[in-house]
């Protein structure tokens, strides 16, 4: 975390109760901490209601951000190939399909962000045990 620095939107997109309670800590007073990631069901939170009153702040949910799919997957299309939109930097790695198990553990252990799986370059897959 930034020593000192707070910001007016922080946006939670990982899902892990660790990463919105920095994001929390990250949001200044009479900002907003917008969550979108999605925990596991039994996650819970604790959160300073005397912090939230006190520095006016809000803490509010996103589930699938009220988009417009017609409207916006152009316009982030738009921005991707204009390069305003990084996307690759979001990807963490590329799996083949034979990895989907380690790939599932990976992302439940939170050690990853996004993976991608590259089906091209795969053969044949033999049989995958799926756990």
């Amino acid at each position: 975390m930034a020593r000192g620095k707070r910001y007016d939107v922080v946006v939670e997109c990982v899902g892990n109760v660790k990463a919105l309670e920095t994001a929390i800590a990250l949001t200044r007073p009479g900002g907003r901490t917008v969550t979108v990631g999605l925990p596991r069901p039994s996650a819970t939170l604790a959160v300073s209601p005397l912090a939230l009153v006190t520095e006016a702040r809000s803490l509010i949910g996103s589930y699938v951000g009220s988009g417009n799919p017609t409207r916006d997957i152009q316009r982030f299309a738009s921005m991707f190939l204009d390069g305003c939109l990084p996307l690759r930097k979001l990807i963490s790695s590329r799996i083949g399909l034979a990895e989907i198990n380690d790939a599932m553990d990976a992302l439940h252990e939170g050690s990853v962000l996004r993976q991608i799986i590259d089906l091209a370059a795969e053969e044949e897959p033999e049989n995958i045990p799926v756990r």
